[in-house]
């Protein structure tokens, strides 16, 4: 009796410990964000050829808006588009004067982040009416990016997700680019295909630049664009 006693009480432990251990797990694999990047490949859009628009940004007749005060900072600077923001929670959304209304667009760009949080938000847009309602496509480089759809300058995502920050060059410059193409809207980051959603609301309108703080809310993100080239079919 006693050692079947002992058994028992043997057993109820290591059930116990089972039970825990079960618990844990289901703890830590709810606690991860379903934000893992997609595995299935997306196919590559067929690419546009014919030139739009581009700018090396070299001069600052090509019309893209300057400011400099306590909040931002929007400039022209060594052959580059400069954007810094100063100010928390906030970001810049920037046309140039003069820019043509585009249907169906790629806007591809370098950039470089220079300094400020890695959360911070870097993007280009397209299909921009000038009220604030637009497409964009950015990433950050912790590894977030997304395709997102402003109204009245309020974004809304329509895929966001999580990269592995080493596929970013961290302290170099990265290719970003946008497609619109028909209701399909495309992000590629140094050539590969992140990411790909439909949404038909805006037809047409012009292409931009985007910089915004990011989940942290901190100032301080500094960017810097060059190479700027706006394509069509």
């Amino acid at each position: 009796l006693a050692q079947n006693a002992g058994q028992s009480t043997a057993d109820a432990a290591v059930n116990l410990a089972q039970n825990a251990i079960q618990t844990a797990n289901a703890l830590v694999k709810t606690s991860v964000p379903p934000t893992a990047a997609p595995t299935e490949p997306i196919p590559t859009p067929v690419p546009f050829t014919k030139t739009l628009f581009q700018d090396d940004f070299h001069s600052a007749a090509s019309g893209w808006p300057r400011a400099r005060n306590s909040k931002y900072t929007l400039e022209y600077k060594s052959g580059n588009y400069h954007i810094l923001l100063n100010e928390q929670n906030a970001g810049q959304e920037v046309t140039r004067s003069g820019e043509g209304s585009y249907a169906d667009a790629s806007v591809e760009v370098d950039v470089q982040q220079t300094a400020g949080p890695s959360d911070g938000l870097i993007g280009v847009t397209c299909r921009n009416d000038n009220n604030g309602n637009f497409y964009s496509f950015e990433f950050s480089l912790n590894g977030t990016y997304g395709i997102y759809k402003y109204s009245n300058d309020n974004g809304n995502s329509l895929d966001e997700q999580t990269l592995e920050p080493g596929l970013i060059q961290q302290n170099g410059v990265n290719h970003l680019e946008g497609i619109c193409a028909g209701d399909m809207l495309t992000l590629l980051l140094n050539g590969q295909v992140l990411s790909q959603v439909q949404d038909s609301d805006y037809t047409k309108g012009e292409a931009g630049l985007i910089v915004r703080t990011g989940s942290s809310g901190a100032a301080g993100e500094d960017v810097l664009f060059s190479h700027l080239v706006v394509k069509g079919p």
